[in-house]
């Protein structure tokens, strides 16, 4: 009867971290996918470019862990996810974290957007809300280069206005 006790208690416990690994790719991807939809909706100057680097960043090395256990134990359906969600977050922390970090900049202005617009070529309407969405419908993950100096510019120009306001209270 030990026997079996101990047979029931190693295969109870093999499922148990079997739904475990289940579960975590489970709750990552639906995580994820919300984030996403923040990320892409909300107006880039409600955003913090260095969390939203780190959690995708997070849910790419989770995804790396899990697709690991996926393919060492041959379930192909839960790998196929791991490993498009992991394609995916790479994608998103190598193309489009650099530029969240540029247009999440406080302090641009119509000026600067219009300076983009000259320097990428593309056409594009001056928006104080506009989203990761609209910036990617305009490519502009492809012009990181082009719009860089604008965007340490403007946000040099907002830290520099708050310095000064900040003074002329002080006096």
């Amino acid at each position: 009867q030990e026997r079996s006790s101990e047979i029931y208690k190693t295969t109870l416990g093999g499922i148990g971290s079997e739904k475990e690994i289940y579960t975590t790719l489970w709750k990552t991807v639906e995580e994820k996918v919300g984030k996403m939809k923040h990320w892409k909706q909300a107006p880039l100057h409600t955003l913090n470019a260095e969390v939203i680097d780190g959690d995708a960043d997070n849910y790419r090395r989770a995804m790396i862990k899990i697709s690991k256990i996926f393919d060492r134990d041959k379930i192909e359906a839960p790998l196929k996810v791991a490993n498009e969600v992991r394609e995916e977050m790479t994608t998103f922390c190598k193309e489009y974290t650099p530029l969240l970090e540029l247009m999440c900049t406080k302090g641009l202005t119509a000026r600067h957007w219009q300076t983009m617009s000259e320097k990428t070529g593309i056409k594009m309407q001056y928006n104080a809300d506009a989203t990761l969405a609209q910036c990617l419908e305009y490519g502009l993950h492809k012009h990181i280069e082009k719009i860089e100096e604008t965007c340490v510019n403007a946000s040099k120009e907002y830290s520099l206005e708050k310095a000064f306001d900040a003074m002329e209270e002080e006096w």
